[in-house]
């Protein structure tokens, strides 16, 4: 049975994918015809994306996470490592996907708009995080341009991605502190009005 490869940085993970494939589905007792037909996905697929000669996009992703009763996280990080930080901070959650998406190219920044790719099955949302975004495919634009100027590419794709995850953890605190403020001055309204009423 293969090894199950728990990559150490996002590179490792996407990398890695065929690997965490091929062990998923020797544990389930699968071959590669069956996984095939469980998931909709060409056996030919199926061997390029374990010999690691191609990566599954999103969509496919999906499908054989599905099939194998496990997540993408799973797929792409392999066993229980999830690609999510935490419950608190969702900001790398974010950016991981991001990076992920844009690496195999299923998205991209054109212009001023965000693009996905054809055939790729996702739909983007809108949200005041899209700036944050933008600037993050922008800036991961610039260093796959740049990447052999830079002493130490690593060091500084952890920069870009760090940056922009805490850009959306302070956005995500500064939204749930305005929530909380509109749900308490809507409670004070509703006791101020209680209280005029039992007062008549």
């Amino acid at each position: 049975m293969s090894k199950m490869y728990r990559c150490q940085n996002i590179d490792e993970c996407i990398d890695n994918v065929g690997n965490n494939l091929k062990s998923f589905r020797e544990k389930r007792g699968l071959s590669q015809n069956k996984l095939a037909r469980k998931s909709d996905v060409s056996n030919t697929a199926i061997s390029s994306y374990e010999n690691s000669d191609k990566t599954p996009n999103l969509a496919t992703s999906a499908k054989l996470a599905q099939a194998l009763d496990i997540s993408i996280d799973q797929l792409v990080y392999g066993g229980d490592v999830s690609i999510a930080a935490s419950e608190e901070k969702k900001g790398r959650t974010i950016v991981n996907c991001i990076y992920v998406l844009w690496k195999n190219g299923i998205i991209y920044s054109n212009r001023n708009e965000l693009e996905v790719g054809e055939g790729s099955g996702v739909t983007m949302s809108y949200s005041d995080k899209a700036g944050s975004i933008k600037r993050l495919l922008k800036n991961l634009n610039e260093y796959r341009a740049n990447i052999n100027t830079y002493p130490e590419p690593e060091k500084y794709l952890e920069m870009i991605l760090s940056s922009v995850a805490n850009e959306i953890d302070d956005i995500n605190e500064k939204e749930e502190r305005d929530r909380r403020e509109f749900a308490e001055r809507c409670q004070n309204r509703i006791e101020n009005k209680k209280k005029k009423t039992s007062s008549t």
